[in-house]
């Protein structure tokens, strides 16, 4: 029974924790941010508007088209699906598809992990 008490980690209390995990984003951001300025003083202002500007509409397209649809469709597509599979059929067809997509998409994957890597 003694052994039970024994913690196998060292517990941080929440204010450390939130500590490290605030000094881990500043070091992200500070080391991005140096890069993007290395970027702008190696190429000047023209080329780092132009970055910049690719950075906001990539931005914004994420979280203006690409969020909202992913999040609407995990929402939707376990009903749609559900519903569709509710008849074996229709069922036994979804399961057979899904098999060969994952199929072809983990072989794909490999070929092309082969192709950079080597590899036979």
């Amino acid at each position: 029974k003694q052994w039970a008490k024994v913690q196998p980690y060292v517990t941080l209390p929440p204010l450390v924790k939130i500590a490290i995990t605030w000094l881990v984003m500043w070091a992200f951001f500070s080391a991005l941010a140096s890069i993007a300025i290395t970027y702008a003083y190696v190429f000047g202002p023209e080329k780092t508007r132009l970055l910049l500007y690719s950075f906001t509409f990539a931005e914004g397209q994420t979280l203006f088209v690409e969020e909202p649809l992913i999040i609407a469709l995990s929402i939707i597509m376990p009903f749609v699906i559900d519903t569709l599979t509710a008849n074996d059929i229709v069922g036994e067809i979804f399961a057979e598809v899904f098999a060969n997509t994952v199929g072809v998409a983990i072989a794909s994957f490999q070929a092309v992990v082969r192709a950079v890597f080597g590899g036979g």
